[in-house]
């Protein structure tokens, strides 16, 4: 949960500063142009900043993703579940902050693994398709020299020979 947070934060800040620098590579501004957007945001559409745009985005995409993370994190029901874990798992002699990391661990893992199952189209008859393709080398010239009624004999025993080897 924090983790692809923390990974999407880091390829913005990333992805905005390469954009940033190819902006003033390219010749459009200059290093000072860059550091007076943050006192005044404004001068970025005088100035055409285009990278502005992905910041304002992906950035507003980040908030809303830790928005989420952190409300998941500031339910009731979270914590108290985790604490309960960990109060079993200190009654059984675990030390304090093994017990809270081990119980945060479970959760997130039973967590996951509803999610996957919820989202699953077959969570109960799960059903395996196998294809296999082959190919005939020379086959062309095969058909020409064996005729088309040979040739059709040849595919149909091949065709039998592959399905009995599943």
């Amino acid at each position: 949960m924090f983790g692809k947070l923390v990974s999407h934060a880091a390829i913005y800040l990333a992805v905005c500063t390469t954009l940033s620098l190819l902006w003033v590579v390219m010749g459009h501004g200059t290093m000072d142009d860059l550091s007076n957007f943050v006192d005044t945001p404004s001068d970025a559409l005088t100035l055409s900043f285009w990278p502005s745009l992905v910041w304002l985005g992906w950035g507003l995409a980040v908030a809303i993703q830790a928005a989420v993370v952190f409300g998941r994190l500031l339910r009731p029901s979270y914590w108290s579940r985790q604490m309960r874990e960990a109060r079993h798992l200190q009654a059984r002699g675990v030390p304090r902050a093994e017990a809270i990391f081990t119980a945060a661990g479970e959760t997130e893992h039973r967590r996951s693994r509803r999610r996957r199952k919820a989202r699953s189209p077959m969570t109960m008859d799960k059903r395996y398709i196998v294809a296999m393709f082959t190919d005939i080398a020379g086959s062309t010239t095969l058909n020409e020299r064996l005729g088309d009624e040979n040739y059709a004999a040849l595919l149909a025993s091949h065709r039998t020979l592959v399905r009995n080897l599943t």
